[in-house]
């Protein structure tokens, strides 16, 4: 019998963002807003600090905000979440509030 490989559904919360724009932070930033979803209220958490690393856009309980890969620890869950692009993400938005 073949071992059957188990997915994870892709939703708002298990996913990142690359972010590679101080404009595209600012979107997702509204967005957040928009639709009422939590989000770090600390002043830089939307702002790209540093360019020479990868922002991304991610949830970690409880809020979203940007982060950078530097700044996780080996054992931190976002490194275990899909990439996805922006549209993308938004397309699971619009899923995940029809629910």
């Amino acid at each position: 019998m073949a071992k059957s490989k188990q997915t994870t559904m892709l939703t708002i919360y298990n996913t990142t963002v690359h972010v590679t724009s101080q404009e595209q932070a600012d979107r997702l930033k509204q967005v957040c807003v928009d639709y009422w979803l939590p989000i770090w209220i600390y002043n830089a958490a939307f702002k790209i600090l540093k360019s020479d690393v990868k922002p991304i856009f991610c949830f970690v309980r409880p809020e979203f905000f940007i982060t950078d890969l530097y700044d996780l620890d080996d054992d931190d869950d976002i490194l275990t979440y899909s990439e996805i692009t922006e549209s993308e993400w938004m397309e699971l938005l619009t899923k995940t509030k029809k629910l």
